[in-house]
């Protein structure tokens, strides 16, 4: 007899189609889809790391002031590794450092666990970028980011360009609120030796894991460095004048943006920990909390960039983010300060990919991680140099300056953001 009706149709598949347009909001291609992925984990690496080594560090004595110290040498050596990356990264594609890296999170993740000895944990946590970005988690990925996003890039059109760095704001946010709800088992109280001994050691080995797990998405996915001998020449050449006036702009703002988030972005954790007197289970909540809303901040930030234009979107939440410092820094409680913080992070995260989105549209075909190394060293450097003098403040003056002096020195660089770019909109508005 013959069948009549619709053909039946498998729900699974339809669910699965539907989670992936979610995830990946359309955009194709396994390559993408790979580096997506890794960067969740590399997120969720970075977030647990981000809860439990500062907490680590006070236990077995550093200070405020040490942990300054620490947090210079680290941004130290970012500028140096990611300068690396991005020149690399252009001759001979981005793929090894995406694989690289990772790995050597993994490393020094273990060796964290195993041991106390200060002079191999700072160079353990420079090597790791640990302290560079922190907080909830989702910023940072360490020093391989040009070649992450120079990937990017090459694999969507200039219209896609927003959507995809939203993704990996999506997808940063995923991983960390994976990384922060791991933090949450932790119940240690402040001075617990057993955090030092037991549930540290696990957890950074849970880190360690998470970056293996990022390097091996990867391995699979094609290098994207086009012929060879083309590749190292563009490499070789000296940028544009285009380019180089870019990167002029991008210093002033980015330097005036690194001096703001130095003074504040590693010692998150640590004020938390020490301005309310919470543990770490208590800052790994918030940061979960603070996570799942920041999840529509990848979904927003492409449809403001579509309404007011990048330029105007991103101004527009960069001020918000800037503000939202001052009432963070006074607030009475907990869970008031977590509020102001949460809604920062809110606008901070989608604000980030539209940054990432416009410089990466202007800078030169085969320069594009160069430039987005190179763009982003003053403001390492100045990430370098300002956590020293945060952790005398701290230690000395009041836990609430900083934040403040953050906020002005960030609506500061917003300003000059807009004045140098207003007159510029990238390719896709044009016309």
């Amino acid at each position: 007899m013959k069948q009549t009706g619709r053909p039946s149709v498998n729900p699974f598949s339809i669910s699965i189609s539907a989670v992936t347009t979610l995830l990946y909001g359309g955009l194709t291609g396994k390559d993408l889809h790979r580096v997506l992925l890794a960067r969740g984990l590399m997120s969720a690496s970075r977030a647990l790391a981000g809860v439990l080594v500062p907490i680590y560090l006070v236990l077995i004595g550093f200070e405020a002031t040490t942990l300054g110290l620490l947090f210079m040498g680290v941004a130290f050596a970012a500028v140096v590794l990611s300068y690396s990356v991005g020149v690399l990264s252009d001759r001979f594609g981005p793929k090894p450092f995406l694989i690289i890296f990772p790995l050597l999170v993994a490393v020094a993740s273990v060796v964290f666990a195993f041991t106390q000895n200060t002079f191999v944990l700072v160079v353990m946590a420079m090597i790791a970028s640990y302290g560079r970005g922190a907080g909830a988690g989702a910023g940072q990925v360490g020093p391989y980011q040009p070649a992450e996003s120079s990937l990017i890039v090459s694999a969507v059109s200039s219209t896609e360009r927003n959507q995809a760095f939203s993704r990996v704001t999506i997808f940063s946010t995923l991983g960390a609120l994976v990384g922060t709800a791991v933090a949450v088992a932790s119940h240690s109280k402040p001075g617990s030796h057993s955090f030092v001994l037991l549930e540290f050691r696990t957890s950074m080995l849970i880190v360690g894991a998470m970056a293996c797990l990022a390097a091996l998405v990867v391995i699979p996915i094609a290098n994207h460095k086009g012929d060879t001998k083309e590749r190292q020449e563009l490499g070789r050449q000296r940028l544009p004048k285009s380019a180089r006036t870019l990167i002029y702009r991008l210093w002033v703002t980015n330097t005036l943006n690194g001096l703001s988030v130095g003074l504040y972005g590693p010692f998150i954790t640590y004020w938390f920990y020490k301005r309310y007197d919470v543990n770490s289970a208590t800052i790994g909540i918030l940061y979960t909390v603070v996570n799942v809303a920041a999840l529509s901040s990848g979904i927003i930030a492409p449809k403001l960039a579509s309404r007011y234009g990048l330029i105007r979107a991103t101004v527009l939440l960069r001020v918000a983010q800037s503000v939202m410092l001052i009432p963070w820094a006074l607030s009475p409680t907990f869970v008031l300060a977590g509020f102001f913080y949460a809604s920062r992070m809110v606008f901070q995260r989608a604000s980030l990919p539209l940054r990432q989105s416009y410089a990466l549209g202007q800078a030169p075909e085969g320069s594009k991680a160069r430039v987005s190394s190179i763009s982003n060293i003053p403001s390492q450097a100045a990430m370098a140099v300002s956590p020293a003098a945060a952790g005398v403040i701290y230690d000395s003056i009041s836990l609430e300056l900083p934040l403040i002096l953050g906020g002005v020195l960030q609506l500061a660089g917003t300003y000059l953001y807009y004045v140098f770019f207003k007159d510029r909109p990238p390719i896709e508005e044009q016309g």
